[in-house]
């Protein structure tokens, strides 16, 4: 088990060292401005739907509650 153990974590240091040394020599940057764009455009949709997920949840929820009150 022991044995094990420490293959695991000679293969994660290994891969991590690997993932490293090719990070470093890409050199290559990445523009970014049109990925936050986008995001950044896409946010408000992403509001707009949870808050109409969560008004039907409330909406049910209370269906529920007032059933439950009536006692049908």
């Amino acid at each position: 088990m022991k044995k094990m153990v420490k293959r695991v974590a000679v293969g994660v240091a290994l891969a991590g060292a690997s993932v490293g040394a090719f990070a470093q020599a890409s050199g290559a940057t990445i523009n970014d401005a049109g990925i936050v764009a986008s995001i950044t455009g896409v946010t408000s949709n992403v509001v707009d739907v949870g808050g109409a997920v969560l008004a039907v949840v409330a909406v049910v929820f209370g269906f529920r509650l007032l059933k439950g009150f009536i006692g049908r």
